[in-house]
């Protein structure tokens, strides 16, 4: 995985960072990791198109009332 994939993965701001965490390759490693990576994909549930309903949303935009103190 590309370095700067890794950095924003973990949040990382400055790369240095990152690279405390950055390994040598090994392609066991790498086996193991995309391994599991797979089975956690196939275990969620994929995106849908279509909309799901809100109970209770308002229909209309709710007004706030500010209260102005203008006694300075």
């Amino acid at each position: 995985m590309d370095i700067t994939r890794i950095q924003k993965l973990l949040g990382h701001e400055m790369i240095s960072t990152t690279m405390i965490y950055a390994r040598v390759q090994d392609a066991t490693v790498e086996a193991d990791y995309r391994q599991a990576t797979s089975r956690i994909e196939r275990q969620q549930t994929p995106l849908s198109n279509q909309p799901i309903a809100v109970v209770n949303w308002p229909t209309q935009a709710v007004k706030v009332q500010e209260t102005i103190d203008n006694s300075v």
